[in-house]
């Protein structure tokens, strides 16, 4: 399987930070079949790739990031051999020999789109609120998606963000959505080992950097006595940004929620999909043997 990473990056400290971090930990890790490409806008008329640096020719604007996708998904297309594309950003870690074994799995040999659900209150789309869309810290993409989603119009997405416009688009081509798992440091505090975790912290610029460089600690661990060293380093990390973080205890307790019941829903599909498959190979067997 060939997996693609597209990073989203643009030029302010925090994020440079951010994939300075990056390209020592997970991206680091050098696999085979795994390719990163960083995503940059700029004001030129045409593209460029810079070794692993794509910039394709729009202004770097946090408004453009919808724009700036599908560019960079159009010359993906056209130029790379892949299976799977995760359009993803600076914050954010992956564990890639954990994420290789969970996109082994037979839910993901169709074409899908995946991911993280969140939620959101806007009255935007002619939707009832609360609706939910996949979080665009990791998009996961089947190589017919991508060339789906590269006929978008941005221009019918004016003032939604990029996340949510995505989604929309996918759902009006009825393509399959799978919920996926993520560990969000911020939201609980508790680090479970996943192959998708998020890092950032929108109030201290340092938070993402640290946590993932704590995170490259634990999963190069080959040893369990070591293993349990590193995780106890994460969760005492996490102990002191709980406590200087300065959001009430009851937003705490229901984002937890909605992580938790996020977790379990997941978890419920990937049941329901195993069940069908065993349903469907249980008949097989009987049709084969009346023949």
């Amino acid at each position: 399987m060939k997996i693609i990473f597209l990073i989203l990056a643009s030029n302010d400290f925090e994020h440079e930070l951010d994939l300075e971090t990056q390209k020592k930990t997970w991206i680091n890790q050098n696999l085979k079949d795994v390719t990163t490409i960083v995503l940059r806008g700029w004001n030129k008329s045409y593209y460029e790739m810079d070794q692993n640096t794509l910039y394709v020719p729009s202004p770097e604007q946090y408004s453009l990031i919808l724009d700036k996708t599908i560019l960079g998904l159009k010359y993906i297309s056209k130029n790379y051999d892949f299976d799977i594309l995760i359009r993803t950003n600076s914050s954010t870690y992956f564990d890639i020999r954990t994420l290789k074994r969970e996109l082994n799995h037979s839910i993901y040999k169709e074409n899908f789109y995946g991911g993280y659900i969140d939620k959101s209150k806007q009255s935007i789309l002619n939707y009832k609120q609360p609706f939910e869309y996949i979080s665009g810290a990791g998009i996961f993409m089947s190589k017919l998606a991508v060339d789906k989603l590269i006929t978008i119009n941005p221009n019918n997405y004016r003032g939604i963000f990029d996340d949510i416009a995505i989604d929309n688009f996918f759902k009006n081509q009825n393509l399959r959505r799978i919920r996926m798992t993520r560990n969000n440091l911020q939201s609980t505090h508790i680090f479970w080992p996943t192959y998708y975790i998020r890092t950032k912290n929108s109030s201290n610029s340092y938070s993402a950097s640290k946590r993932m460089l704590l995170l490259s600690s634990y999963f190069s661990c080959h040893s369990f006595t070591m293993k349990i060293k590193h995780y106890l380093k994460i969760e005492l990390n996490e102990i002191h940004e709980f406590f200087n973080d300065s959001e009430p205890f009851i937003l705490f307790l229901a984002k937890n929620r909605v992580v938790l019941l996020s977790f379990l829903r997941s978890k419920l599909e990937r049941m329901k999909f195993n069940f069908s498959i065993a349903k469907i190979k249980f008949k097989n067997q009987f049709r084969d043997k009346d023949l």
